[in-house]
């Protein structure tokens, strides 16, 4: 067996930023006081040695508790924790029945954008998944037996020993066999094969077949949209292009001393542990367990160090990502939004990097200020600094109403004083709203124009948010921001609210005005 199991038996290696965008480091995930704490704010539970990462569709996110209390969790886009399988102690046992009361001993794991979870459960020697509809637990590859055979056969009278796992949008699994030193497929139809590797350690091979070469693995794998499978391995990572069963160095010279920032990929020392892929940029990311930092090789074969600073321990957070510290990271993925969330294993916490987005675009409103009710208006904004394809999102009393792909807007005046916002949404940097526009004010064109607070209008800017929210509206008498359960974390009369102690998530926003009038509000806080 290669010595690349996680705290197994032995390890088998031999042992400023650079990228356009400043990122600042944060804690997603435990290091709180709370136990488990499923059903509760993830910055408040306790993680145990996390590994992995993965996201469905839905933006749920998952990671991998592998020693001591073996469980998959997921973090909700409210930042609630929840156990999606294991019942913290290892062994085998539940298939058939809800994946939360079964054993098992895993290395690794992956996730489906349907939210389906397969399982590397290494130490039983089977691949296993829970289904997402049901929370069912079965196998799906393995017969129980620490071996290599089977291929050409049906997966689950397979002898193998599953690492860790990918898995591409057709639903072929892609897994890291231990004991056997190889990586196998499961295809859609349930058959095995190898995909690389000859059963040797060793790095030979390049610009031949993957199944003829020799491998020294580590536990990372992943594969992107244009077929090319990334397999972690020591001092290295390589690329087989699935098309052609071609295998070649893709980052690494085989030292595991690291040197690298700015240098040609192939040229730079690393210790890859485990790996990720940006589906949307084709940036791979690469956790280095030995030495404490996280990498990016861009699509132009660039590497460069995104997070901590070499040296072992707990720091940085709110801070840039180079300068912080981590402890043995493994799992690297990133969000929809291109933020990249480590699994910071021997300091217990996923430890989140966000990438600041571009100069924010802006947008202010113009167009038709008086009409009657019932009337049909039309009002326009003057779009700056969005480029040429964006998104307009509109809002009435900051009740969001139409979006639109040109900064134009109809509807239906209802209301005898209608108070119109609007945010727009680059195409580009879709993650990223712009500040909410001025308010534009559509009055009643008769006698009896009501009084501006009694529209109750209320705007909550930047949204999505990092450290402070500004509230705007009339006569505003107090603020309360709840949790997605209903709880209410800060009460203020002022209008600036430092949110810098929330952990990221959607929150609500009750704001109370002078003559009873109350508005509702949610806004994202990064």
């Amino acid at each position: 067996m290669v010595g690349f199991i996680k705290k197994a038996l032995f390890w088998f290696s031999v042992s400023s930023v650079s990228c356009a965008t400043a990122q600042n480091i944060t804690t997603f995930a435990g290091g709180g006081t709370s136990g488990l704490g499923d059903g509760g704010l993830a910055i408040a539970a306790q993680v145990t040695n996390p590994s992995g990462g993965g996201f469905d569709s839905t933006g749920n996110y998952y990671f991998l508790q592998s020693f001591g209390s073996p469980r998959i969790r997921k973090v909700t886009p409210f930042g609630i924790i929840q156990t999606v399988a294991g019942n913290g102690t290892t062994g085998f046992s539940g298939d058939g029945g809800i994946a939360t009361s079964a054993q098992m001993h895993p290395q690794g794991f992956t996730v489906d954008a349907r939210g389906n979870v397969y399982i590397a459960d290494f130490y039983n020697y089977r691949v296993r998944k829970v289904d997402a509809a049901t929370g069912i637990i079965s196998t799906i590859a393995g017969n129980g037996i620490a071996a290599f055979t089977g291929d050409g056969g049906p997966a689950i009278l397979a002898s193998l020993s599953p690492v860790n796992l990918c898995i591409d949008t057709l639903g072929n699994i892609y897994f890291i066999d231990g004991n056997a030193n190889r990586v196998r497929k499961v295809s859609v139809t349930g058959i095995v094969t190898t995909i690389a590797g000859n059963g040797l350690v060793g790095s030979s091979g390049d610009g031949g077949l993957a199944t003829a070469a020799e491998l020294a693995l580590e536990p990372g794998i992943c594969i992107d949209l244009h077929g090319n499978l990334f397999i972690a391995c020591v001092g290295k990572v390589r690329k087989v292009d699935l098309a052609t069963g071609i295998i070649s160095t893709y980052a690494g010279n085989g030292s595991t001393t690291y040197i690298g920032d700015g240098m040609s990929a192939t040229s730079a020392q690393f210790q890859a542990y485990e790996i990720g892929i940006n589906q949307l940029t084709d940036d791979l990311y690469i956790a280095d367990f030995s030495n404490d930092r996280v990498y990016r090789v861009d699509p132009s074969g660039l590497f460069h160090l995104i997070a901590g600073d070499g040296t072992t321990g707990f720091s940085g957070d709110g801070g840039p990502a180079n300068l912080a510290k981590l402890h043995n990271p493994e799992g690297v993925v990133t969000d929809v939004c291109g933020n990249l969330y480590i699994a910071d294993d021997a300091n217990n916490r996923i430890r989140k990097v966000t990438f600041n987005p571009p100069t924010a675009a802006t947008v202010a409103i113009t167009g038709i200020t008086a009409a009657a009710l019932g009337a049909t208006v039309t009002v326009s904004a003057a779009v700056s600094g969005a480029g040429t394809s964006y998104s307009i999102k509109w809002f009435n009393k900051g009740v969001q109403f139409a979006t639109t792909a040109t900064p134009v807007v109809t509807f239906t005046k209802v209301h005898n004083i209608d108070s119109i916002t609007a945010r727009i949404v680059p195409a580009i940097t879709y993650c990223y709203d712009s500040a909410m526009s001025n308010l534009h004010i559509v009055t009643k064109s008769s006698v009896g124009i009501e009084p501006l607070q009694e529209a109750s209008s209320v705007s909550v800017y930047p949204n999505p948010a990092h450290s402070h929210i500004t509230v705007t509206g009339s006569n505003i008498t107090a603020i309360t921001i709840s949790n997605p359960l209903g709880q209410a974390l800060i009460t203020t009369t002022q209008t600036g609210v430092d949110i810098s102690a929330l952990p990221a998530g959607i929150y609500s926003i009750k704001v109370m005005q002078a003559g009873g009038y109350q508005t509702g509000q949610k806004f994202i806080k990064q």
